[in-house]
């Protein structure tokens, strides 16, 4: 909700607060965050809690090409549940959608759910013992091989996961905010850089590859968001500390 940052001149500086919708304008909380510390020093976090939810249901849907799993994660994203997640995987010429409903009524929730999951073709399973699914499929992201980030609109799901299969990798990630994790088992700096035009405008960044693999981890850079990067930097740390 908030932060205290140390600038480079050496002062501090409070953005957002303790409470919720605190304030207006621009919100230098998330601009600080994904700085990865080029504008200053994170010091203090003010962030939000919510309790454990007293249960918990999974359904996952299994099956399915690219364009069913994206119309299906659509249609999740839409619907009136209590999500506690929205994930999808795909690998090895099959998918899955993974939804957890949270709650007093997560049974019921996860029913409505599952017929969701059911009429884009997918076969549907439910699970209250869920921890190890989503444990897992945390650790899938991680990757085995060379791991890149795609972050795409909500709408392009399908396109990205198309892409995946045609360049044999393995796909995880957030569902709903087409924020996916691809595993290249193969990579080349080659592969990488075609893979990234497929993708664009989507970004595309390497967050993990082997040794020896030469390749930009960030791919190319818009010239206009560059030029706002470079005013933004300016502003902030304008003798480049």
């Amino acid at each position: 909700l908030g932060m205290r940052v140390a600038l480079p001149d050496g002062s501090l500086a409070k953005t957002g607060g303790r409470v919720i919708k605190n304030v207006a304008g621009y919100d230098l909380a998330k601009l600080h965050t994904g700085a990865l510390g080029t504008l200053g020093v994170i010091a203090e976090v003010s962030v939000r809690l919510h309790p454990l939810p007293p249960r918990t249901v999974t359904a996952t849907g299994a099956g399915g090409a690219p364009a069913a799993l994206g119309a299906a994660a659509g249609a999740l994203a839409r619907a009136p549940l209590e999500q506690h997640g929205l994930d999808i995987r795909f690998e090895q010429g099959r998918g899955s959608l993974l939804v957890r409903l949270a709650g007093v009524s997560a049974p019921r929730q996860a029913e409505a759910a599952g017929r969701l999951l059911r009429e884009a073709g997918l076969a549907v399973e439910l699970s209250e013992d869920d921890d190890g699914i989503w444990a897992e499929q945390r650790e899938r992201q991680r990757g085995t091989g060379t791991v890149l980030r795609v972050s795409a609109l909500p709408s392009r799901l399908a396109a990205v996961l198309a892409v995946a299969v045609r360049h044999g990798a393995g796909a995880v990630g957030r569902a709903g905010a087409a924020l996916l994790w691809l595993d290249l088992p193969e990579a080349t700096g080659e592969s990488i850089e075609r893979l990234r035009r497929e993708l664009h405008p989507s970004p595309c960044v390497v967050l993990a590859r082997p040794p020896g693999l030469d390749v930009d981890p960030w791919g190319p850079v818009d010239p206009g968001a560059l030029a706002i990067m470079r005013r933004v930097k300016e502003r902030f740390d304008p003798l480049g500390v």
